[in-house]
């Protein structure tokens, strides 16, 4: 399955797989991201996604919640 953001098919991919996700974390639960140690509280009342530890940055995470709407707030 193609995860490129910068395609089409791909940002429609990561949308898909990204709100999937999301629908089985509670409201104010944390998601660890492996690949990028990167800690997330997720607020699905308003859509927030509060990204608070991320050893290795990715943009990539950013983009994707901007692209479904949401707001990010890094509090590194």
């Amino acid at each position: 399955m193609n995860f490129d953001l910068d395609t089409v098919d791909g940002m429609t991919n990561a949308k898909k797989w990204l709100l999937d996700h999301l629908s089985r974390i509670a409201d104010g639960g944390t998601w660890i991201v492996p690949r990028s140690a990167t800690i997330i509280n997720i607020d699905h009342e308003r859509q927030v996604a509060r990204i608070g530890v991320s050893l290795l940055p990715d943009p990539a995470i950013d983009r994707v919640f901007k692209a479904i709407n949401w707001k990010v707030i890094r509090n590194e």
